[in-house]
């Protein structure tokens, strides 16, 4: 991760960002975790409960971002100072997650085709991590992303595992993207206006329809920010707004129910169903239905960002008030809307 610009320990969901040098931390990490151990011992906690705060030593190690439930743990950084100990060779950030189930020790010899996939799964669970630093702020075409997890600067992935009762850290080489061109520009991640209920929507404890179905489309529209194709990136996006009902085929009944969560009044609903219904008919329509271009609809770049920050806004209101009102079945969400609808209506009288 050669172009994520972090100075501290950054946490993101469950997984664990250590900037570029870390290796020469190992003494301020020890002192930190011998203090969070003999307080677990002292007052019979478990490491996992117990949370990193300013009363730790070299508590400067650690972001600011992370407190309240994001805060590291007295485990966390166990972690941290295991993985440092077995001498990983790597200066740049990198990033640890535990516990990834996909892995199964192949029986017989070295697998390359597993290798490929244990890459690939472990450096995009790594990714989609970043994806909420990614939508918390505003798209423009001069904005820097993280590099692609894994990729060195070659173009060859890979991983590295500590398997479960080993000293040793072992590489896991992966596929080669001869295509992908790495960032030369530092990423410095933007944390100070970051939604927490944003943050929920990607990394709460709930596994439910709605709360997947609604994460899934917002890492959609963060993967495809990577495109090097606008007219794909703005079709992608799009297919991430239908992906938010998936029980229609309806684009009207797809674009009331996105306002009617989005809006507190009849009149915001009502502007808001037209300016999807124009989005939909002159620029999505036209794009996957008849085989035109942004250049063919007469678009400039800006104005391609402006409509990918437009529905960018919308989807992340929709995804924050269902999730604020812990709905988690589609049957529920059906319900809640009909009663949202005569609330709006209602009040328009």
């Amino acid at each position: 991760m050669s172009n994520l610009n972090i100075i501290t320990c950054l946490k993101i969901g469950e997984t664990l960002y250590l900037p570029a040098n870390s290796k020469d931390r190992i003494k301020e990490f020890r002192e930190v975790y011998e203090h969070g151990l003999q307080l677990c011992m002292a007052y019979g906690l478990e490491e996992k409960a117990l949370k990193v705060d300013s009363d730790f030593p070299n508590y400067h190690l650690f972001s600011k971002f992370n407190i309240g439930e994001k805060s590291f743990t007295v485990w966390d950084v166990d972690v941290i100072l295991t993985t440092l100990l077995r001498k990983i060779n790597i200066d740049a950030p990198f990033a640890i997650i535990e516990n990834q189930s996909y892995w199964e020790s192949p029986t017989t010899g070295f697998d390359f085709s597993f290798s490929c996939e244990f890459s690939d799964v472990i450096c995009n669970t790594i990714q989609k991590a970043l994806n909420y630093l990614i939508l918390s702020s505003e798209l423009t075409k001069d904005t820097i992303l993280p590099s692609k997890v894994g990729i060195n600067t070659i173009g060859i992935r890979a991983a590295y595992i500590n398997p479960e009762g080993s000293s040793g850290i072992y590489c896991i080489p992966g596929r080669v993207y001869g295509e992908y061109i790495e960032p030369h520009t530092p990423f410095i991640p933007s944390l100070t206006d970051c939604s927490e209920t944003l943050y929920d929507c990607f990394f709460g404890s709930r596994s439910d329809e709605v709360f997947s179905t609604n994460r899934d489309a917002l890492n959609r529209i963060a993967e495809s920010i990577y495109f090097q194709d606008i007219n794909q990136t703005i079709l992608t996006i799009f297919d991430a707004v239908d992906m938010l009902y998936p029980t229609t085929y309806d684009g009207n009944k797809l674009i009331k129910r996105i306002a009617t969560f989005c809006c507190n009044t009849q009149t915001e609903k009502n502007m808001l169903v037209n300016q999807l219904k124009n989005l939909r008919e002159n620029v999505r329509n036209p794009l996957l239905h008849s085989g035109k271009s942004i250049i063919d609809l007469q678009l400039k770049e800006d104005d391609v960002y402006t409509i990918i920050n437009t529905i960018n806004t919308i989807v992340i209101k929709y995804c924050e008030n269902t999730y604020m009102l812990d709905i988690h079945t589609f049957q529920d969400l059906h319900e809640e809307e009909k009663s949202k609808n005569e609330f709006l209506l209602m009040g328009s009288n």
